[in-house]
């Protein structure tokens, strides 16, 4: 998988971990538009952190750029890995069926109780 493929699906899931989280929306929302722009990207995203172009791209501001910075660096970012760790294990992986949002996932932990995919099969 490319760096850009990489860095727009970390962006996406850290913008669903925010969401069910209940953060900030303007928050959540600038990291599901940061991930639009990087997956349209058609240049290299690891030469644009690296020469400094990613600072002339709309969309991407500061917070977005340190977070591609750490990612590129170290593979993962520690902010994405305590938000994480807020939520219960398996949720993520609920999130990522098609036709299950934010919203519907949260309704089925919050009612039913559901904490991973076994779970979700079994109800």
């Amino acid at each position: 998988m490319s760096f850009k493929n990489e860095a727009s699906k970390y962006l996406e899931n850290y913008a669903d971990i925010l969401d069910f989280a209940g953060e900030n929306k303007f928050k959540i929302s600038a990291f599901r538009g940061a991930a639009n722009v990087i997956r349209r990207l058609d240049v290299d995203l690891e030469e644009m952190l690296h020469d400094g172009s990613i600072t002339n791209i709309k969309g991407i501001g500061k917070g977005i750029q340190k977070f591609l910075y750490e990612l590129s660096d170290n593979g993962t970012v520690k902010e994405y890995e305590e938000h994480l760790g807020s939520i219960p294990e398996g949720i993520l992986d609920i999130l990522q069926i098609r036709g299950l949002g934010v919203k519907k996932v949260k309704l089925l932990y919050e009612q039913l109780k559901i904490h991973n995919i076994d779970e979700l099969d079994n109800a």
